[in-house]
């Protein structure tokens, strides 16, 4: 959706794909177009607080006075991830613009991105080893269509960036009871103290009510108090939808 109203797609390349792949309906001010995009700009550092705030023990004091080293370390797979969800995305549009392209290794499909972050270390590697193999081709497809790394919105499902920023995230945030054990995160008062199993009242540590699901539903909930997807919001309402 472009700040004019009309339903971009993300770009008027991806959406000819979808026009080919029948995936966008006749109507323009759909509601499927707006999930897509508000799903793009889940990648906003003032809800990934928020929620940690809201599902760990962190206080106040705490999480202010160390909210670098906090989102550094839950987000350092973050870059990586979308660099390769970079030439996943590109394979999956070269495959659906080029007829004769032999592209098989991922598609515009359902869950199809998410199983390929999620396929066990090995087979991992052997399946981005083939695609970047394929990434001259890739990047070279990508100069001709005139998009770079920094179009990763555009050329990239909603669906599959929200789906690998949780991926990179949700682990780490599991994990930032050790970043408080090693000082990698300012540590918290129970951890500093040497009481034993001092970790198991660590202020990082989850909630019961932690869970995948709800930081989805969480980023979901909240998306719309920042200003990034304002527009957005202002367009649904200006459309009744």
């Amino acid at each position: 959706l472009a700040r004019d109203g009309k339903a971009s797609y993300g770009s008027s390349i991806l959406r000819q794909v979808y026009d080919s792949l029948g995936l966008i309906p006749k109507e323009e001010n759909i509601y499927h177009g707006f999930i897509e995009l508000i799903e793009s700009h889940f990648d906003i550092d003032e809800i990934l607080i928020q929620f940690i705030k809201n599902h760990t023990y962190v206080d106040n004091k705490l999480l202010e006075n160390n909210l670098d080293k906090i989102l550094n370390y839950v987000k350092q797979s973050v870059a990586e991830n979308y660099q390769k969800l970079w030439y996943i995305s590109l394979e999956a549009l070269k495959t659906a613009c080029d007829k004769n392209y032999n592209g098989s290794l991922v598609r515009y499909e359902p869950d199809s991105v998410i199983r390929f972050f999620k396929l066990d270390q090995n087979e991992n590697r052997i399946k981005m080893n083939q695609l970047m193999e394929k990434s001259s081709e890739l990047v070279e497809f990508a100069k001709d269509k005139g998009i770079s790394f920094l179009d990763i919105k555009k050329v990239a499902k909603g669906k599959w960036i929200l789906e690998v920023y949780i991926y990179s995230i949700i682990d780490k945030i599991k994990e930032l009871t050790n970043a408080c054990k090693d000082g990698i995160v300012k540590r918290c008062p129970y951890c500093l103290t040497t009481l034993p199993d001092s970790s198991k009242h660590c202020q990082y540590r989850t909630r019961i009510n932690f869970a995948e699901n709800n930081l989805k539903s969480f980023f979901f909930q909240n998306c719309y108090r920042c200003s990034e997807v304002e527009y957005i919001y202002q367009r649904i309402e200006q459309l009744g939808c």
